[in-house]
């Protein structure tokens, strides 16, 4: 509806910081909510160094389990910054989904269709 667009928008206008990106996905993840839109704007803002680093282990693990849970991948310009910052923080891999870790290893090609 274009009240939801709109609280949507104004959301994603607002000073985000990493955990509560993370944490917004993967609520919306969990109920289901699959916001193409919502998403992409938020995906886009993990574009600046500035909101990663502030992302933790425990927040980049629910990130990634998010489009796993919406049946979906990240976008392709996201992909390194995941895993740059998966490796800088030590995630375990075993705890983050298959694909990601395929796509980690680079033995496997993801669309980044957030559809």
């Amino acid at each position: 509806s274009t009240q939801s667009t709109w609280v949507s928008n104004q959301l994603v206008m607002s000073q985000f910081t990493a955990h509560d990106i993370a944490n917004t996905m993967w609520g919306f993840a969990k109920l289901g909510v699959n916001h193409k839109q919502f998403f992409e704007k938020l995906c886009h803002k993990l574009e600046d160094p500035t909101i990663t680093q502030g992302l933790t282990a425990s927040l980049l693990t629910n990130l990634v389990w998010s489009f796993e849970l919406l049946h979906t991948s990240p976008p392709t310009y996201l992909h390194q910054i995941l895993i740059d910052n998966a490796n800088k923080l030590n995630v375990d891999w075993v705890l983050l989904p298959e694909y990601f870790q395929r796509m980690a290893q680079g033995n496997v090609t993801v669309s980044g269709d957030l559809s």
